[in-house]
């Protein structure tokens, strides 16, 4: 029978390192951080963007600020020196462009309007990589940039990208990290990609300055307004009193403790009386002249 031996103390505090070590590798955002190299915003120097996390942190998207003018067709530059391993059209993210940065750091670039480079090509910080599109469906016909950083964890010598559960990690500009949950805003983020890397040291997070709900790259909409509906008084009649059909009469005491109904003549009692009273003096007429007559 095989028999389950327990690991030595040395060998199992050995394990136990190994682990943490794989799990700290595993973690967007801090694998390979010390060789992480100088990323730069990937637009012309000075030009502010705004980037949104949106439903699928720890990628961007990324539109011109202040009001999205001019995002379509933008100048894309390298945000840091590297070869151009993918240069293509793909059916849902449209023209893509993915770049090796070295040691294991790629960038990807969706939904292109147009492509400067192909496989092969060795690019330095700020050279033209293409321009900013809304192509493939998924850009929802919204102009903006789908921008990925991603780590080789496997070590296979590229980096998936585009779903969750790919390498993609979250992503540094000026030695600033971005992307830290979904559903975030960043205003105004200033490039400076104008001719010298980020320290590549520098761990610096930036602050989301709005949050957001939507999950799908920003759309400016006109604003709404709001139809004022005027207030509606709504009056109760009051119930009409109608009298009773029949007067009760209250009954009133007798000396024996029993009850009486009030007394009280009416025009009806007072013509029955005088009926009978008239009746009887008329049958009193009519016997006098019989006994006159015989």
């Amino acid at each position: 029978m095989l028999q389950h031996r327990r690991p030595r103390p040395a060998v199992a505090s050995a394990l136990v390192v190994l682990v943490a070590a794989a799990s700290v590798s595993l973690v967007p955002g801090v694998a390979a951080a010390d060789d992480r190299p100088g990323f730069q915003l990937p637009f012309p120097c000075g030009e502010t963007w705004r980037l949104d996390s949106w439903g699928h942190a720890p990628a961007l998207d990324m539109v011109r600020e202040p009001d999205q003018e001019g995002t379509e067709g933008s100048l894309l530059i390298a945000p840091a020196a590297g070869t151009v391993v993918e240069s293509f059209r793909h059916d849902n993210a449209g023209e893509v462009v993915q770049i090796d940065h070295g040691g294991g750091w790629f960038t990807t670039y969706l939904h292109l309007d147009s492509r400067s480079v192909g496989v092969g090509d060795e690019v330095q910080l700020g050279d033209d990589i293409g321009r900013v599109g809304r192509t493939g469906p998924t850009a929802n016909d919204h102009p903006h940039l789908h921008f990925e950083l991603a780590v080789d964890e496997n070590g296979d010598g590229s980096a998936s990208w585009g779903f969750s559960g790919s390498e993609r990690v979250r992503p540094w500009f000026d030695g600033v990290e971005y992307g830290q949950d979904d559903g975030r805003t960043w205003r105004d983020v200033e490039s400076g990609n104008c001719g010298e890397p980020a320290p590549a040291t520098t761990t610096t997070t930036a602050p989301p300055e709005t949050t957001t709900t939507t999950t799908a790259p920003p759309t400016t909409l006109p604003p709404t307004t709001a139809a004022v509906v005027p207030a509606t008084t709504t009056t109760t009649a009051e119930p009409a009193v109608v009298a009773p059909a029949t007067t009760m009469i209250e009954p009133e005491e007798t000396g024996s403790g029993g009850m009486l109904p009030r007394t009280g003549a009416s025009g009806t009692t007072v013509a029955v009386v005088v009926g009978s009273v008239l009746l009887a003096v008329g049958g009193a007429l009519v016997a006098a002249r019989r006994r006159a007559t015989r």
